[in-house]
């Protein structure tokens, strides 16, 4: 088969990232190591750790805060604020791409 875009990893970023590519215009394959429903993010006892409310800026700057320090100083601050403040908006459109899973 012959695809336009290959995503590698059936984790949360690699699903998300599966979910951006496709378009009408492109065909998309998703690879995974082993199970699909046992990537590292499935496996992950906390499971995602993120605000829901993109207004609460609180929360967000907590998770923000978390993570970095989570990383020890080995974090990139830049990436780490972007995903933080993005959470609340991947997490609905994960879940309004997944109805079954409401």
């Amino acid at each position: 088969m012959i695809y336009d875009i290959v995503v590698v990893g059936t984790g949360i970023a690699g699903l998300v990232s599966a979910i951006e590519a496709k378009e009408d215009s492109n065909r998309v394959a998703v690879i995974t190591k082993s199970n699909v429903i046992k990537s590292n993010s499935a496996m992950a006892s906390g499971g995602i750790n993120a605000t829901t409310d993109e207004q609460d800026l609180e929360s967000i700057k907590q998770h923000y805060e978390d993570t970095l320090k989570s990383t020890y100083g080995l974090g990139e601050e830049k990436a780490i604020k972007y995903m933080a403040l993005q959470s609340p908006i991947i997490i609905k459109k994960l879940i309004e791409e997944n109805p079954a899973q409401n």
